[in-house]
This record gives structure tokens, sequence and C-alpha cells, in this order.
């Protein structure tokens, strides 16, 4: 497993996952409830998890963690409820860093703070870029997600009913 948080020594990461809970799970158990409020940070040790939102009566994957990742900071951050579910897809090991321990080190130590709350927004910065990627691949005019239905609407007779493409770029070429 790599660094846990990029900006902070490896005394400091030895110290914050000093006092960390250590977790099994199974298949399927819920790690952090969407909605949920936590008072700790998570690092998935070993195994998979799959990051839920729930939309209507069903959920969407959004994200997958790997053994090496934390998570939990944006609740940490904003202390909100979660905004997603962490489901263990098969048998996976957590450490659960409890934020009073967090809070103490911060408060302890102002370089540590600096350290840490550099390493989160880093964190946070490449979820964001690495989601904007994702959005935009599967989302963007004319690729991506989206297919272009042939059948039964040629392309050669206006349709209200779009299957891909920019309906903007589209009406142009006509």
């Amino acid at each position: 497993m790599g660094r846990l948080l990029k900006f902070i020594s490896d005394e400091d990461e030895a110290r914050l996952l000093a006092s960390a809970r250590h977790r099994r799970c199974a298949d399927g158990d819920i790690i952090v409830r969407e909605g949920a409020s936590s008072d700790a940070l998570f690092v998935l040790r070993a195994g998979e998890a799959r990051v839920e939102r729930n939309h209507e009566s069903f959920s969407i994957e959004v994200s997958r963690l790997h053994a090496g990742e934390l998570f939990g900071e944006m609740g940490f951050v904003e202390a909100v409820e979660a905004s997603a579910s962490v489901v263990a897809d098969g048998v996976c090991d957590v450490d659960v860093i409890e934020a009073a321990h967090v809070h103490a080190m911060i408060a302890a130590d102002p370089m540590f703070a600096a350290s840490f709350y550099r390493s989160i927004a880093d964190l946070l910065s490449r979820r964001l870029r690495a989601t904007n990627v994702e959005a935009l691949s599967e989302f963007s005019w004319g690729t991506g997600g989206f297919t272009r239905v042939e059948e039964p609407y040629p392309q050669d007779e206006p349709s209200e009913h779009w299957g891909g493409g920019s309906p903007l770029r589209d009406a142009e070429d006509a």
C-alpha cells in the first residue's frame, strides 16, 4: 500500500493510524451509509468497495475504491451526512480513524494540520478531476455513453427522438 495522504510524513501517518479500529467486512456490508453521520475517516486496507448513490428506488454505482484508499473525507471536512454509501465488494478490511484523534493531532501540531488539509485538498482535487473526465467521456455530445439511433428513425427524416449526437450540430448539418 502506498502513501495514505500525499503530504504528511511517514511518522504522522503512523500516528494517524495508531488509534484506528480495524473492521473486517463481508461482501455487501455497508461500511458507510448514505445520509448517516460519521465521525471518522476510513482506509480500505484490503479488498474493494463500491461507492453508491440512491436514486428513487435503486442504487447507482458512482465510483470504486481499492486497497490503500482513504474515504469519508468529505464528511470529515464538511461535518455533514454521507453523500453516498460505501459497500464492501467482497471481503475487505477497513481501518476506522476517529475524527477526535485527527482533531487532537491537528490541534497539537500546526504543521501536521497544514500537511493534512493539503493532502485532503489534493485527494479531493484528483477525485473531482477523475469524475469530470468520466462524466465528459460518458455524456459528451456525440460520443461516450450515447449511441445514435438508426432504426426506426432514419437520419434523413427529422425526429424528436434523440439517440446521441448534438441536436444543434445535427440541425446545422441538415
